[in-house]
């Protein structure tokens, strides 16, 4: 979707390099990092990587991280999945020089893959995190 665009999120003008503190972009370890984005992306690790920390409370911390990480992903997949299977406009590239157009597509996209899954109630993230949000929420 973003050839000829890197260096912005989602397609809207989103400069990476604004990301806000405490705030980072998830993605696999394909995706090209410089320098300068390495502080703002975070990948999960490889199981045979050697930044495992030694120490068991470093190790325990940074392999909860990495396990929400590949969950994170995970579900951005299954959305991604969900819209490029509905809308097949969304696999070929859109245009890098018309942002507003872009916008359009992607949000209007959206929008509809929501109003069907609120009507079909099919939806894999929901299957998958709607019982880890109940039990986080107290049952409500």
């Amino acid at each position: 979707m973003l050839r000829k665009g890197f260096g912005f999120v989602d397609g809207l003008q989103l400069p990476l390099y604004q990301t806000k503190r405490g705030y980072w972009l998830i993605a696999d370890s394909a995706f090209p990092a410089t320098n300068g984005l390495q502080k703002k992306i975070k990948t999960p690790l490889m199981s045979n990587s050697r930044a495992w920390p030694d120490d068991p409370y470093e190790r325990a911390t940074l392999f909860r991280t990495n396990r929400q990480l590949v969950s994170a992903r995970q579900a951005a997949e299954w959305g991604m999945r969900a819209l490029q299977g509905s809308f097949g406009r969304l696999k070929v590239p859109l245009p890098a020089n018309d942002n507003q157009y872009r916008r359009t597509i992607i949000e209007t996209c959206c929008r509809l893959h929501q109003l069907r899954v609120r009507l079909l109630g099919i939806s894999e993230i929901r299957a998958k995190y709607e019982p880890v949000w109940k039990d986080s929420d107290g049952g409500t």
